[in-house]
């Protein structure tokens, strides 16, 4: 019984028709979804390229946090906001070595013997405050959690939009950012 069912299906050309239309209806709603959706990710590039900017410019805590106050404030609805970053470690800065291997073989009649000694110094370089280590890169402190205390902080939209931008600004899961509302 229903392989005739399907068979009688497969011969009507109604169905053809409905099937090829069910299919292009799909198609242009997947594309109409990456459409819509496409502007939230240029959003979300161009806060990315705000992070590149401020962690390139090793900015200092407190400056981070006052470019973090400037740039929320900007969003519609926020209104006065301050910013509080605790941080898992301090910055570290990683010095260039210089090493030296030696290794030498000495014969004494029967006996041979085999010596290597490795040494092992920090290059230093004249700087501006007399001779200093050479630094190869700085690492960035690892950021525990953020605090955000807005005007607009008790508006469902406008807590979304803080959360959202920390995250883009800071690579920080949600779970460690608080946002409150501003009081008084």
């Amino acid at each position: 019984m229903n392989s005739d069912f399907i068979k009688k299906l497969m011969r009507s050309k109604d169905t053809l028709k409905y099937a090829v239309l069910g299919v292009l209806a799909g198609v242009m709603l997947i594309f109409a979804g990456n459409f819509f959706s496409g502007g939230e990710s240029k959003k979300a590039d161009n806060n990315n390229n705000t992070v590149a900017k401020i962690t390139s410019s090793n900015v200092s805590d407190s400056d981070l946090e006052e470019k973090m106050q400037d740039f929320f404030g900007s969003i519609e609805g926020v209104g006065k906001v301050k910013v509080m970053i605790t941080y898992k470690s301090s910055s570290e800065k990683v010095v260039a070595d210089e090493t030296n291997e030696r290794n030498s073989q000495s014969n004494e009649g029967d006996k041979s013997s085999i010596e290597n000694s490795k040494e092992t110094k920090k290059v230093i370089v004249n700087g501006q405050n007399g001779n200093e280590a050479l630094v190869v890169k700085e690492l960035s402190p690892e950021i525990e959690g953020i605090v955000i205390i807005a005007q607009g902080g008790g508006d469902v939209f406008v807590k979304d939009a803080l959360l959202k931008a920390a995250q883009a600004l800071t690579n920080v899961p949600s779970y460690k950012i608080e946002i409150l509302k501003m009081g008084g």
